[in-house]
C-alpha cells in the first residue's frame, strides 16, 4: 500500500510539473504579451497580439529599451489610442509608453526609470489631462518621487505573465485572433488601434459610443467640478521637466485635442474657469523650467478647442452606417487626427503661425482664450445642438 501511495504521488507530481511546462511553454511560445524576443512569429499564428488588460505599465515598459526609440510617447489613453508609432509621421522611431488611466507620475516614474537603466530618447512627447491634475473633494495627494525601485524590476509580475491561468487564456487568444479585423490588439511598439469600437460603432452606430461616454464624464465632471488643483501632480510635471532639462532631452508637451462635446460638458459642469488657469499654471511650469536652463527645449502646443475637426458632428441616434473621421468618441482620437497632432508636433521651429495646436508661452495664454472663443462661437452658429444636448446631459447628471 506504502508503494502504490508512493507511486500515486510521484505519478501526480510528475504530471502537475509537466501540465506547468506545457503551459509555460506553450505561453513563451505564442509570447501573447511580446517580451521573449520575437523568436518564433509566424503570421497567422501569434504575430498579433491582444491588448494589454494587466501588468500594462511593466510589460511596455520591459520591451522599450529593445526599440531603443529616438521618441518616447507619453500619457493616459488618449495618446495610447491616438499616436501610432508605425504611422507615416514617426516611421518606427517612436515607441508609445502611454498608459490607460495613467496620470503624469506614472510618466514620471516611467522616464526616470528609463534613464537610470541608460535609455536616451531625443524626444518626449508627453500628453496632458486637465483632469488628472484635480484632487477629489476632501482628498489631497502628497508628492512623492519616482519609487527606487519601480514595479517592473520587481519578479512576481513576471512569473505571473509566463505561468497562470490568465496567461494561458491570453496566449490561447492569441491564436484565435490573428485572423479578427475587430479584436482588440496591442502592437509590439504598444499602439491601441481600438480596432474592437469599430464592431461596436457597426452594432450600436457613434451615436451609442458618444452617448455613453458623455452620460459618464458628465457625472464625473460634477464631480471633479468640486475638487481643487493637485500640487503633486504640478509637483511630478516641474520634476519630470527638470530631468529632461538636465540630461539634454527635448520635450514637446501637448493638451490634448478633445472632442466639442468634452468642453461643452466642462463649461456646463462649471470646470471651464479650472481649465483656463490650468493652461496658465502648465505654461508657467514650462516658462520656469527653461528660465533656469538656458538650453533646454521645452515646448507646450494647445489642441483643444472648438475648430472644425472638434466640431465634428455625431452621428444621429439610430444612425449605424455614418463613420466619423476624427474621434473614436469625444475622448478619444483617432490616428488620422494623431498624425495631424503629430505632424504639428515634429515640425522644427513649430512657431505659432496660427496652425492646429497652438504654441503656449506665458505672453501667447490670452490670445490663446481668444482663438478659442472664435472657434465657439462658429461651432454653435454650426451645431447649436452640441452644446443643448451637452447642458442636458449635465442635468440629468445633477437630477441623478
Amino acid at each position: 500500500m506504502d508503494r502504490q501511495h508512493t507511486r500515486f504521488l510521484r505519478w501526480l507530481a510528475g504530471t502537475v510539473l509537466l501540465a506547468c511546462a506545457l503551459v509555460a511553454g506553450l505561453v513563451a511560445l505564442v509570447d501573447p504579451y511580446a517580451l521573449y524576443g520575437h523568436w518564433f512569429q509566424r503570421p497567422g499564428f501569434n504575430v498579433v497580439k491582444p491588448g494589454l488588460t494587466r501588468y500594462a505599465d511593466e510589460i511596455k515598459l520591459a520591451r522599450a529599451p529593445a526599440f531603443a526609440p529616438a521618441v518616447l510617447i507619453l500619457g493616459n489613453s488618449r495618446a495610447e489610442i491616438g499616436f501610432d508609432p508605425d504611422g507615416a509621421v514617426l516611421a518606427a522611431s517612436a515607441y508609445n509608453l502611454a498608459i490607460s488611466g495613467s496620470g503624469i507620475d506614472v510618466a514620471h516614474q516611467q522616464f526616470d526609470y528609463l534613464l537610470r537603466r541608460g535609455q536616451r530618447p531625443a524626444l518626449i512627447i508627453q500628453g496632458l489631462d486637465f483632469l488628472d491634475f484635480i484632487d477629489a473633494p476632501g482628498r489631497t495627494t502628497r508628492y512623492a518621487g519616482p519609487a527606487a525601485v519601480h514595479p517592473v524590476q520587481r519578479r512576481f509580475w513576471r512569473f505571473d505573465s509566463l505561468f497562470s491561468l490568465t496567461s494561458l487564456q491570453d496566449a490561447l487568444q492569441t491564436i484565435v485572433i490573428q485572423h479578427a479585423p475587430d479584436a482588440q490588439t496591442s502592437t509590439a511598439r504598444g499602439f491601441n488601434p481600438l480596432l474592437e469600437y469599430r464592431a461596436l460603432a457597426r452594432r450600436e452606430g457613434y451615436y451609442g459610443l458618444f452617448q455613453q461616454r458623455a452620460q459618464e464624464n458628465a457625472r464625473v465632471y460634477l464631480k471633479k467640478a468640486a475638487g481643487h488643483r493637485s500640487g503633486a501632480d504640478f509637483a511630478h510635471l516641474d520634476a519630470m521637466l527638470e530631468l529632461a532639462a538636465r540630461s539634454g532631452i527635448e520635450v514637446r508637451l501637448l493638451i490634448y485635442p478633445v472632442h466639442g462635446q468634452i468642453l461643452a460638458l466642462y463649461e456646463t459642469a462649471g470646470l471651464w474657469p479650472a481649465f483656463e488657469a490650468w493652461k496658465r499654471d502648465v505654461t508657467l511650469s514650462v516658462a520656469r523650467v527653461r528660465a533656469r536652463h538656458a538650453d533646454a527645449h521645452l515646448l507646450l502646443f494647445d489642441f483643444s478647442g472648438y475648430g472644425p475637426m472638434a466640431c465634428e458632428r455625431i452621428p444621429a441616434r439610430g444612425d449605424r452606417t455614418s463613420v466619423t473621421r476624427w474621434y473614436w468618441e469625444a475622448g478619444h482620437f483617432k490616428p488620422a487626427l494623431g498624425e495631424v497632432v503629430l505632424a504639428r508636433l515634429m515640425a522644427r521651429g513649430a512657431a505659432d503661425d496660427g496652425q492646429f495646436g497652438f504654441r503656449l508661452e506665458p505672453d501667447t495664454v490670452p490670445a490663446n482664450a481668444r482663438r478659442i472663443a472664435r472657434e465657439r462661437s462658429v461651432c454653435q452658429r454650426d451645431y447649436p445642438a452640441l452644446f443643448t444636448d451637452s447642458a442636458a446631459l449635465v442635468a440629468a447628471a445633477r437630477a441623478r
